[in-house]
């Protein structure tokens, strides 16, 4: 269709003598410039299950973007390239579209506008661009509008990056201090300490009058040190660790603002999906039967964009859970209130965010409250990206083959099923089903240790806790002996998946600088990396924390020091530590927070009536369980990042794995199928649980 409409417009172009490049790029040159593109990416372009995104800014009838398709799927037929384009000719679109609806793709990524003064892809980015601009083509009509994009956003994301070299400078530190009661002091309960110690300081977070204090702090350090930075531009974010704490932080900023009667102050919030608030959140009786989103929460914003509506007068305070922390740029930034963890290269990030430069930024400089970390810990988390780095040791690369020798050891695959697989692997007609297939033998004799492993690991669990309560030290001694026992068989079991990841992922790093010249490394690391997702863990089922008699009894907000973190390492330059210790991961038990993480996600994706928590956690893992059985997903998870994996089979999957829900879990299933912001939060939880897995 393409060429055809092509071959047309150079007829008429030559006869008007008009420049037929104008119009459409020769297919030859397309042809050669994705070759060019591609080719150093060939070998990465073959591996199983790859998911790419391929860019056109003037796409044209497609012609760049069928190219890329063509190109790869001749290396690899199983690839899935997702397409992505901007037209400025009606005609020339609507050719594209329709090409590229043919071939499958989802043509809503397909956009029609002049990409330089409306660019309605600003906000993606992508693997692969490929381009023939129009040149020599004139641009005065929209001349201004770039000049002004030049002008406006000529800022670290848009030109070479100038940074205000100390961010932490001005960090003062909170310290939060409470006291905890029963409201049944006659009722004891034993529970797994480091949950409870979890529960507990999430349930305090949540507090209204938690927050209330901290806000407080907030308004009035902004009000007063701030607010009439830059001419009175300056504007703030408070950063928070869930979207519940953003909502109540939002309520609590409004309330207070209103009490003060503070005028040209206003807070804006941003987090994603809905949240819904329930019985088991402190304080929530006003809250329940209320869903908060963006959008109700943030009246003002009339339609807008948030990071447009927080660059004008009508914001001054942005609250944030879990967004805008990286690749925000609003030069406008002086403070930062932060309330959650921040730790490594998260942290760099989001107190980066105020390096922005703006007039006069420079000489007032910027403040930093936290409420929650150490100034130690911050300062160690800047401390590597402040000097050149370093590597202090070289990786040995004979430890591939210790790992490899304990792989063979384990006895979970046999050589001769490794030789199949790649003897089959290479063959086009080899589906992913007759792969796996491959694979079973090696998957079931896991599955039965592993099953049988849980099981002892749960019963002697059991048992010793029965014997702690007869005080008999021998039977005591005894039981624990078991319990160690049955726990070290299950996290071998455990562990052997995790050194199967160890291997590809070190193998694959070292053999490009390292020549090995041995096939059979490269024939276990190809097996490998397809054996380990099909190896499926088990969660141990542990008793939850009851907090329903816990009210806060005492509490004290208390500031610690202000201070200016200067980054001098004494200690010489950083040193990057090599790979090292291949193969000796141990087991660890899982996080017990873990499954409070997945119920608190879940309760604030569902309209949780008659529905329990077990409910939404068996619906979370039955459709996680549906979607780790398709083989072309999981390959895509495993050879993947997480964005190219959404773009691939995921999101298919997930839909299929909610249409068929039983009865049993017809109330999420509506709930899912009637909202589609819904569906996406939940389809993220399912891609959670599945990277959690392994």
């Amino acid at each position: 269709m393409g060429l055809v409409f092509e071959e047309l417009i150079r007829r008429f172009a030559e006869s008007s003598n008009e420049t037929a490049g104008e119009h459409f790029t020769p297919r030859d040159i397309v042809r050669l410039t994705t070759s060019l593109v591609f080719m150093e990416d060939d070998a990465a372009l073959t591996q199983p299950g790859i998911v790419r995104t391929l860019y056109d800014p003037t796409a044209g009838t497609g012609g760049f973007l069928s190219a890329g398709m063509e190109y790869v799927h001749e290396l690899n037929p199983r690839a899935v390239i997702r397409a992505f384009g901007q037209e400025l000719n009606p005609e020339s679109y609507a050719i594209c579209k329709a090409d590229m609806l043919i071939k499958g793709q989802d043509v809503s990524r397909i956009k029609l506008g002049n990409t330089l003064s409306h660019d309605q892809l600003h906000a993606d980015k992508f693997d692969y661009m490929l381009s023939n601009p129009p040149f020599g083509v004139d641009w005065k009509k929209i001349e201004g509008d770039i000049l002004r994009e030049h002008t406006e956003k000529a800022t670290p994301a848009a030109s070479a990056p100038v940074f205000i070299l100390d961010v932490l400078k001005n960090y003062t530190n909170y310290k939060v201090a409470y006291n905890l009661a029963l409201k049944i002091q006659q009722t004891e309960e034993t529970v797994e300490s480091r949950k409870a110690q979890v529960n507990l300081n999430q349930w305090v977070r949540l507090h209204d009058y938690n927050i209330a204090q901290k806000v407080q702090v907030v308004v009035e350090h902004f009000k007063t040190k701030v607010m009439g930075l830059l001419g009175g531009h300056a504007k703030a974010m408070v950063v928070t660790g869930s979207r519940k704490e953003a909502v109540r932080y939002k309520l609590g900023f409004d309330k207070y603002i209103a009490e003060k009667g503070y005028a040209q102050l206003y807070g804006m919030v941003a987090f994603s999906g809905e949240v819904e608030f329930t019985e088991k959140d402190p304080n929530s009786a006003g809250l329940l039967g209320t869903t908060f989103t963006e959008i109700t929460m943030n009246p003002g914003l009339k339609g807008r964009d948030l990071r447009k509506a927080f660059d004008t007068p009508d914001y001054q305070v942005m609250i944030v859970a879990n967004k805008f922390q990286t690749g925000f740029d609003q030069p406008k930034l002086c403070a930062m209130y932060v309330d959650k963890k921040l730790g490594g290269v998260e942290c760099v990030q989001t107190l980066s965010r105020l390096n922005r430069v703006y007039p006069g930024k420079a000489a007032i400089g910027t403040f930093v409250l936290d409420f929650f970390n150490e100034p130690e810990d911050i300062l160690n988390a800047f401390l590597p990206y402040y000097k050149t780095a370093t590597l202090d040791d070289v990786s040995d690369p004979n430890l591939i083959f210790d790992l490899n020798e304990k792989l063979r050891a384990a006895g979970i695959f046999q050589w001769p099923e490794v030789e199949q697989f790649c003897t089959s692997f290479f063959q086009k007609s080899k589906s992913h089903a007759a792969l796996a297939n491959i694979c079973k033998p090696a998957v079931q004799r896991w599955q039965i240790r592993y099953k049988a492993a849980v099981l002892a690991y749960q019963e002697t669990r059991d048992v010793l806790e029965r014997t702690k309560q007869t005080g008999d030290a021998v039977l005591l001694a005894n039981a624990e002996r078991k319990f160690k026992e049955a726990k070290k068989d299950k996290d071998a079991l455990e562990i052997f998946k995790k050194d199967l990841g160890t291997f590809v992922r070190f193998y694959e790093f070292m053999s490009q600088i390292v020549d090995y010249d041995d096939a059979d490394l490269e024939k276990l690391s190809l097996y490998a990396r397809n054996l380990a997702p099909l190896l499926r863990e088990q969660s141990v089922d542990d008793d939850d924390v009851d907090l329903s008699n816990v009210v806060l009894s005492h509490y004290r907000l208390s500031k610690i020091r202000q201070q200016d973190l200067r980054l001098e390492d004494k200690s010489g330059p950083y040193k990057l530590r090599p790979g090292e210790g291949v193969g000796s991961a141990r087991a660890r038990d899982r996080k017990e927070e873990l499954l409070a993480q997945i119920i608190a996600r879940l309760n604030e994706l569902f309209i949780t009536d008659n529905l329990t928590e077990l409910d939404l956690v068996n619906y979370a893992y039955t459709d996680r369980d549906k979607v780790r059985e398709n083989e072309k997903v999981m390959s895509q998870l495993a050879n993947n990042t997480d964005e190219q994996a959404m773009l691939g089979d995921f999101p298919k999957a997930v839909d299929d794995a909610i249409l068929d829900s039983g009865e049993a879990h017809e109330n999420q299933k509506l709930q899912l199928l009637s909202d589609p912001k819904k569906a996406a939060a939940f389809a993220k939880l399912i891609f959670d649980l599945l990277k959690m897995a392994g």
